[in-house]
């Protein structure tokens, strides 16, 4: 019997850690065992137990990969050279490392492996933690986030007192396969159709309830961004109805809430924008001082907050942060690497999964530009995404032809037989070998 003809292939142990490591995400910062975060120690069983899937998830490493490590070469040296060493300095500076161990990683499975499946996983951790912010679950204040209402100090609330800015985009990740298999542009078993949506309608609520203004504006791009992602007018057309009237019901939801319209007439009426302008301006002021390679990763935080009379302060733009931590060295060899994703997200959008990852591309693009998101491996997984696509695309054509060849029937039953085997997860019509789905 061939090859393919075999029942589909079972996640390996080290597959089911890098999964697990994605869920964990969300609560990266928040559960801790041992001293360390979960993350961290699911990312180590799977760092260990992928030494023996080389090929699986290491086989490949775009060129691309080196603008990402020259950057954090600039950023790792400046933070060795201002800040003493020891273990904990080691600890920390090696974060980016690992980072880009992670993309690497999720760059190979995603490509040799399952995109699709990848996507899943990453979809459903945004789908959770908007289960847990919509229902209150864990939920805490934000004190330090908060904001007059009617004469009264209203704290911004989210799930497990985390930052609501950061997991507002985050949980934005769950909107769009609803908007885009509920306007027809995504083609799901009935099962997924639903989840997806029911997923989509949590998110955008939980959006509402932390508060966040550039977590609503990166939402809302995400959503508009969905009316560039497909061929076919009739479904561009059904898209463009959906989108406007999630736009039109998200706009309607927004000023019922008081909390949010508070904080958006703050920002109409008073230019409020929580010192974001004064912190960039001074961002700016300080990058002059070492604009050839920057203060570090961890030194620049601690300089702004000196510059500033604070304590350690964030950019909350990401732009400023690769400046004002590797310079214009590292921030070129940041640019090459981050145009280059944002360039193949932008080509394969009307093709295979690129119509998802182009519009969460763009959620993680616009809330960068306010908040300091490259702190979030999620930030830096959808930038692997993005490079993956193309040959997930390639991979999974390829696969449709042998597998007609080897049954000796057309590439359109073979793309169906191949989806209810072992890639079908969310999409119903099969494989199209041309990439596209609408």
């Amino acid at each position: 019997m061939s090859s393919l003809d075999q029942p589909h292939q079972r996640a390996t142990l080290a597959e089911v850690l890098f999964y697990a490591t994605i869920l964990a995400l969300p609560f990266e910062e928040l559960i801790t065992v041992g001293g360390g975060t979960i993350t961290k120690w699911i990312g180590l069983a799977f760092v260990a137990a992928s030494l023996s899937a080389i090929r699986t998830f290491y086989n490949s490493f775009p060129l691309v990969f080196l603008g990402y490590l020259m950057y954090v070469a600039v950023g790792v040296a400046g933070d060795l050279v201002r800040i003493p060493l020891s273990l904990t300095l080691l600890n920390q500076v090696m974060g980016p490392v690992l980072t880009c161990v992670f993309m690497i990683a999720a760059y190979n499975l995603a490509a040799n492996r399952s995109l699709r499946r990848l996507m899943f996983v990453l979809w459903l951790s945004a789908a959770l933690f908007a289960v847990f912010q919509y229902f209150g679950v864990a939920t805490g204040a934000t004190s330090s986030s908060s904001q007059v209402v009617e004469g009264e100090s209203v704290d911004r609330i989210s799930a497990l007192a985390t930052d609501p800015n950061f997991v507002a985009c985050f949980m934005s990740l769950a909107v769009i396969p609803g908007v885009l298999a509920f306007s027809g542009a995504l083609p799901l078993t009935p099962c997924y159709w639903f989840l997806s949506l029911l997923g989509a309608l949590l998110a955008a609520g939980g959006i509402i309830m932390t508060g966040s203004r550039g977590g609503l504006l990166a939402l809302v791009m995400g959503i508009a961004s969905v009316l560039f992602v497909t061929r076919n007018w009739v479904v561009r057309l059904k898209v463009i109805c959906v989108a406007f009237g999630v736009l039109g019901i998200l706009s309607a939801a927004v000023l019922h809430d008081p909390l949010f319209r508070a904080r958006l007439e703050a920002s109409l009426e008073k230019r409020d924008t929580a010192n974001r302008e004064d912190i960039w301006q001074d961002s700016l002021a300080l990058f002059t001082q070492h604009p050839i390679f920057g203060f570090g990763n961890l030194s620049s935080v601690s300089e702004l907050g000196r510059f500033r009379g604070e304590g350690n302060r964030c950019t909350h733009n990401v732009l400023l942060s690769v400046l004002l931590a590797t310079g214009g060295a590292g921030c070129l060899a940041f640019l090459c690497f981050y145009l280059t994703s944002a360039g193949t997200a932008w080509r394969h959008r009307k093709s295979g999964m690129g119509i998802i990852v182009f519009p969460w591309f763009l959620i993680a693009l616009v809330g960068s530009l306010s908040l300091n998101l490259e702190r979030g491996k999620w930030y830096w997984l959808i930038t692997a995404l993005a490079l993956a696509v193309p040959k997930a695309q390639a991979q999974e054509a390829r696969k449709v032809t042998r597998f007609a060849r080897a049954l000796g029937d057309s590439e359109d039953a073979a793309s169906r037989r191949l989806s209810d085997r072992d890639t079908g997860l969310w999409l119903k019509d099969g494989i199209q070998p041309s990439g596209g789905i609408r």
